[in-house]
């Protein structure tokens, strides 16, 4: 009976065992965040394009509770990567705000930023991420860059980056916009990949 059943067996194929999504790592409980903790320790480079004491103490606020190590920089930095007491890092998130009064910020600058963050992340070894967050009342604009977005992430894939993003209004909590920024840089976001989140609200939630 037993020489059939491997006769069968033999006939149908061998098993294959696919190694499970199921993360075992024990992270450190922190109810405070909005990823369950899986970027403690992380290093992270945020850029905005704000220069506001409230933008970056939002900023500031969202990471100290991830108990992530962090480093801020302005867009439009030209030592975005050569000088920094935090790198290498594994995670990068821009926070990027178009406005009228803002020239300095076009949908050219954003392309040549994330030129420069794919050409930085490539060579990190690990897993990575790469999270774009736009606030934008224009929606030629946000299709654009939401577009730009999709397109990295099918390429970055093959280096272990995982490339996503959120587009907003103007009128939404940038608190808000933060935390769904780290939970898309997260294991987490790993089911996000190449998506792009369309996000509305108040500014008072």
């Amino acid at each position: 009976m037993n020489i059939i059943k491997r006769l069968v067996l033999n006939m149908i194929g061998e098993k294959e065992l696919v190694t499970p999504v199921f993360d075992p790592f024990l992270y450190s409980v922190n109810t405070d965040s909005y990823c369950g903790g899986t970027l403690a320790n992380e290093k992270i480079l945020i850029v905005v394009s704000g220069d506001s004491k409230k933008v970056l103490e939002i900023v500031s606020e969202s990471l100290k509770r991830e108990k992530c190590e962090f480093e801020i920089k302005k867009f439009g930095d030209s030592c975005l990567f050569k000088t920094s007491s935090v790198g290498p890092y594994s995670h990068v998130i821009n926070c990027l705000e178009f406005e009228a009064t803002n020239e300095s910020v076009s949908i050219k600058e954003v392309y040549k930023l994330l030129q420069k963050e794919t050409d930085y992340l490539v060579k990190v070894k690990g897993n990575k991420s790469l999270c774009t967050c736009v606030v934008c009342d224009n929606n030629v604009t946000t299709g654009t860059i939401s577009t730009l977005i999709k397109g990295l992430a099918g390429v970055l894939g093959n280096h272990n980056i995982i490339c996503n993003g959120a587009i907003s209004k103007s009128n939404l909590n940038l608190k808000n916009l933060m935390n769904t920024a780290l939970y898309l840089s997260s294991k987490y976001g790993q089911i996000l990949a190449g998506e792009v989140m369309e996000m509305t609200g108040r500014v008072d939630e």
